[in-house]
């Protein structure tokens, strides 16, 4: 099976993406709404066992498939920063990574995590991705805002050191 991200345009909707009949982002969940109130786990926040980030990205994953888990768990790889990072991972896949403690590898070993994030996968280009999350910031005031962002193949190598196997493509 082929998966494909249909782009919908501006219009009843409001523009976005449609993954297997599901428009993203989700109309409960739009863009700069709050996945949390104040960063701290409440009853949505708690989807499936999973807080802040992982209880997004497996409440989006469920909806989009029908359950949290369906698909086949992703093989766990550390990333090159190209293209083949996300061989055989399907658009509408949750993805969950260990994000590095800097960006800058010149400045440090480069191999240590300050935890981790999960995002779903809603575009793949030949540049990089573009994934639905909740929880990106670095910054307090933007804790566990609902987002979607295009990243380049070497930027999410940057920011993340692997994509653990604790991830599912459909």
């Amino acid at each position: 099976m082929r998966l494909v991200a249909e782009f919908v345009e501006e219009g009843s909707y409001g523009g976005g993406y449609r993954i297997n009949g599901v428009n993203l982002p989700l109309a409960e969940w739009p863009v700069g709404s709050y996945w949390t109130v104040d960063g701290t786990p409440n009853s949505s926040s708690l989807y499936h066992g999973g807080i802040e980030c992982a209880g997004f990205a497996r409440y989006v994953y469920n909806t989009i498939w029908g359950s949290g888990t369906y698909g086949n768990a992703v093989t766990a790889r550390n990333l090159n920063g190209n293209s083949s990072d996300f061989t055989g991972i399907n658009i509408g896949a949750r993805i969950n990574c260990d994000r590095r403690e800097s960006r800058d590898p010149e400045n440090d070993d480069f191999n240590n995590s300050v935890g981790n994030h999960s995002m779903v996968l809603i575009e793949k280009t030949n540049t990089g991705v573009t994934v639905y999350e909740a929880n990106h910031s670095d910054d307090p005031d933007k804790y566990c805002i609902v987002g979607m962002r295009t990243i380049t193949f070497n930027n999410f190598y940057l920011e993340y050191m692997n994509i653990k196997g604790t991830s599912y493509t459909p």
